[in-house]
């Protein structure tokens, strides 16, 4: 049974079970002593020796994340894998993101004692040469050209692709300049170069490039202006809240399913990953189950509210 605990809430039901026995033996003391009964004394007795042993959950450093089997893992270390893991994204993610990164850091941790553990890897490895080795012990399964089909088959909506046009776009915020530039394309000059020279959008540099995109990429106001050009049309000016706007629609790509053939090399890595997720899953449970695991959340500078923070083991909590 996984024994991850809560200090916290531990500490405060170890005291209030102290606190009862407390009561308990003075009012038993005070009774002996009233009516001299040597049978409440040795109750009484007792009862002292319960609370003598009635110790207080293990405390750590105001530094330690988690002790594995006694064995304490600093905050530090994983700080250190919060770095790795937000290299470029954002630099203070909230609780629920950093509580999701601790659960991995701490899983990884679990991954690696069971490694030792086996004897698969030394100590002076690392995690990614211990899940390497852990996973060495079983073959690589290759999926079937069935299974392949069974998972496009399952899968179809995803590979089910909507009408799309490959927009440009000239955005400006006068009228008369939108005026300017029709008239710049109604005299040859190439979209493109117009917005370029005129639009005021980021991608103007680009020619006003958008790529491809569906009716759904779109403001409903714009799609049926879009959608009804030919290749190389332009729109008339559109004016919206933010703006005018010229569109010219470069090419059209009809709906269409993406036939199993083009895919299947794709949906092939995607069961080899989903396999090797259900074994690396398997191990974590398994070490879940097999080693005492104490969290301490009081020592995050978050609101841990992560996987471990949903365990307990009354046997740990007094």
């Amino acid at each position: 049974m996984t024994t991850a605990w809560l200090s916290r809430r531990s500490e405060k039901r170890t005291g209030v079970h102290c606190l009862a026995r407390l009561i308990s033996l003075a009012r038993l003391i005070s009774l002996a002593r009233l009516i001299g009964s040597a049978r409440l004394i040795g109750v009484a007795g007792l009862l002292l020796v319960a609370v003598l042993g009635c110790q207080k959950p293990p405390v750590s450093g105001a530094d330690v994340a988690v002790r594995i089997d006694g064995e304490e893992i600093h905050y530090g270390q994983f700080e250190t894998y919060l770095r790795d893991n937000i290299s470029g994204g954002d630099p203070s993610p909230d609780s629920v993101v950093q509580s999701e990164l601790f659960d991995q850091f701490l899983d990884a941790q679990l991954l690696f004692r069971l490694a030792i553990e086996r004897g698969l890897v030394e100590p002076a490895a690392d995690l990614r040469q211990a899940l390497e080795v852990l996973l060495s012990d079983y073959p690589r399964q290759v999926p079937s050209e069935a299974q392949i089909a069974a998972y496009y088959e399952a899968h179809k909506a995803k590979y089910q692709h909507s009408e799309e046009v490959h927009l440009r776009q000239i955005l400006v915020s006068e009228r008369s300049a939108a005026e300017e530039a029709r008239q710049a394309i109604d005299d040859g000059e190439e979209f493109a170069q117009v917005a370029a020279r005129i639009s005021q959008e980021p991608r103007a540099h680009l020619g006003g490039d958008q790529g491809r995109l569906a009716r759904e990429d779109l403001p409903t106001t714009f799609v049926e202006a879009i959608f009804e050009l030919a290749p190389g049309e332009v729109t008339d000016i559109i004016s919206a809240d933010y703006g005018f706007h010229l569109f010219q629609t470069v090419a059209i790509y009809p709906a269409k399913t993406v036939p199993l053939e083009e895919v299947s090399n794709d949906i092939r890595a995607t069961l080899e990953r989903l396999h090797l997720d259900e074994l690396v899953n398997g191990f974590i449970l398994e070490a879940r189950e097999r080693y005492n695991i104490v969290v301490f959340p009081a020592n995050f500078p978050f609101d841990y509210q992560g996987y471990y923070a949903q365990q307990d083991s009354p046997s740990r909590t007094g």
